[in-house]
C-alpha cells in the first residue's frame, strides 16, 4: 500500500513573506508602531516608527520551519548600528505558521543598543555584503 504523503501543518501555499508581514502588523499594533519605509542611514530602512520617532526593526522567524532548526535571526551590523545611532528599538517575534495565519508565540521589543551588545557578527555575506549574526531565538527573547 503506497504511504501518503504527510499533510503539512502550515499553509505551504503561503510564502514565508507573507507569514512575515502578518507578524510585522500584529508587532505595529501591539507597541501602537506606524509603518515606516523610508532610509534611517544610507542604504538601512527601518520597518516602522514610534509615536516619538523611533525607528523600529520588527524580526521574525518561525518556530516550525521545514528542516526543524531552531527559530533564529538574521541581523546585520550596519542596521543594527544605524538603529543604536538614531535611538532605535528591535521587536523579536517567534510565532507558529497555521493555515489560517500565524499564532504569535512569544514577541519582546528591546532597545538596539542592548542588541548590539549581546550579538557578535561575522564575515560579509549576500545579500547585503555586510557583517551579519544569525541569532537563536531563545537568546533574545
Amino acid at each position: 500500500m503506497p504511504m501518503r504523503p504527510k499533510k503539512p501543518h502550515w499553509n505551504r501555499q503561503r510564502s514565508i513573506k507573507s507569514y512575515g508581514n502578518l507578524v510585522e502588523a500584529r508587532a505595529r499594533e501591539k507597541y501602537n508602531l506606524d509603518p515606516y519605509f523610508a532610509e534611517i542611514e544610507p542604504g538601512v530602512r527601518a520597518d516602522a516608527i514610534t509615536q516619538d520617532g523611533r525607528p523600529v526593526e520588527i524580526k521574525a522567524t518561525a518556530k516550525n520551519r521545514a528542516g526543524g532548526r531552531h527559530p533564529r535571526f538574521r541581523m546585520w551590523e550596519d542596521q543594527t548600528e544605524a538603529l543604536v545611532k538614531n535611538d532605535g528599538l528591535y521587536v523579536f517575534a517567534v510565532y507558529t505558521m497555521r493555515r489560517d495565519g500565524v499564532r504569535i508565540d512569544r514577541m519582546r521589543c528591546v532597545e538596539a543598543h542592548v542588541v548590539h551588545e549581546r550579538v557578535e557578527y561575522y564575515a560579509p555575506t549576500a545579500p547585503r555584503w555586510k557583517p551579519q549574526a544569525d541569532v537563536r531565538a531563545d537568546r533574545l527573547v
